[in-house]
């Protein structure tokens, strides 16, 4: 044993992530950038509100039972879950005070953060 020491504790495990999601997520947003564009979604007005109505929407068509959205072909799930994870990331854009664990895992300050989301907010 080499006497090699991590400090580790108290630090994200992103290996809790299942990969199948990530690459559910990447197939979906691969769909969306050539059809709107990349990081579209991070500008649509009310984006919380509109991404929430689209994934109850996929979700609605899945329990009906058509699992594949015709225009994609990708899996309903797969989209719901997307748009899903736009929502968190719009809440952390929103709102990056509450996600300290999310600062401290990237090793930003708050006006970093900040500064990063101006970027990506809706020109008025």
């Amino acid at each position: 044993m080499s006497g090699a020491v991590k400090y580790d504790k108290g630090k994200i495990d992103l290996t809790l992530i299942p990969v199948e999601a990530v690459y559910a997520i990447a197939r979906v947003q691969e769909f969306g950038t050539i059809k709107y564009a990349r990081d579209g979604w991070k500008r649509v007005p009310d984006g919380q509100n509109r991404y929430l109505s689209a994934a109850l929407r996929h979700l609605m068509l899945h329990l009906a039972g058509q699992t594949i959205d015709g225009e994609t072909q990708l899996a309903h799930l797969d989209q719901a879950l997307c748009n899903l994870a736009f929502i968190a990331a719009l809440r952390y854009m929103d709102r990056p005070e509450a996600f300290q664990g999310y600062l401290e895992f990237t090793g930003q300050t708050l006006e970093q953060a900040k500064a990063r989301i101006a970027e990506y907010k809706v020109k008025s």
